[in-house]
């Protein structure tokens, strides 16, 4: 799944890394969370986009965080509103911008 080409509001994202989910081998690129508004960006420091450019669906981003050999990555929210997280595993990360990466 890619990060859009085009911007998003007024900036451009700036994909730090990418990732193969282990079990179903979707490929995925990941941005730096800087919405502070939704999540706290310290426990979810990433932007994990869930967009496919082959079928022109967007489905935007889900919130997470991208560790050497897991993705911990909010898939909903529960009736409280606290979130639901789902763990993945994962392979082949590759981090380009060491920078940005938490």
């Amino acid at each position: 799944m890619h990060i859009p080409l085009e911007k998003i509001g007024s900036k451009q994202e700036v994909m730090v890394g990418s990732f193969t989910e282990k079990e179903f081998k979707n490929y995925f690129e990941f941005s730096v969370n800087d919405d502070t508004h939704f999540v706290d960006s310290k426990d979810y420091p990433h932007k994990i986009w869930v967009s496919k450019e082959i079928d022109r669906v967007d489905q935007g981003f889900r919130y997470g965080k991208v560790l050497k050999n897991t993705v911990k990555i909010i898939v909903d929210e529960d009736d409280n509103g606290n979130p639901v997280v789902e763990t993945w595993n994962i392979e082949d990360l590759d981090i380009i911008r060491p920078n940005y990466y938490k």
